[in-house]
């Protein structure tokens, strides 16, 4: 039950010289492999995740089950303010989060991966 998890940067890097290298010969069915390339949300054959904020070239292979959130009791800031001069009514909510890998020996990260230059045409 391994997840790779990955910024969008590394995916799209991934999938689009893929897309865009396909021939021009049959359209139809270039169309739709593009589309199954895009849409397959897999990484060696292991489901992956886009996370925000994740480093760029980085990937992170683990379990969900490896990975918690923890968060601190009654440190949930909430408030409600009425803007008028916007027409609306603003909520600002903030708690202190923590994102947690639980067991390092249980997860792989990768870093500094970078897309190779297409080899130049004959």
């Amino acid at each position: 039950n391994l997840v790779v998890i990955t910024g969008r940067n590394l995916t799209v890097s991934r999938s689009f010289p893929i897309i865009n290298a396909v021939s021009t010969n049959n359209p139809n069915s270039e169309a739709l492999a593009g589309q199954l390339i895009a849409s397959r949300k897999t990484i060696g054959n292991l489901p992956s995740f886009i996370a925000p904020f994740f480093p760029d070239g980085s990937m992170f292979i683990t379990s969900w089950e490896n990975l918690s959130i923890y968060w601190q009791e009654g440190a949930h800031r909430r408030r409600i303010v009425e803007e008028p001069e916007y027409n609306r009514v603003s909520t600002y909510s903030s708690s202190n989060d923590a994102y947690v890998v639980e067991d390092y020996g249980f997860g792989c990260l990768i870093e500094g991966i970078t897309a190779a230059e297409p080899a130049p045409a004959p």
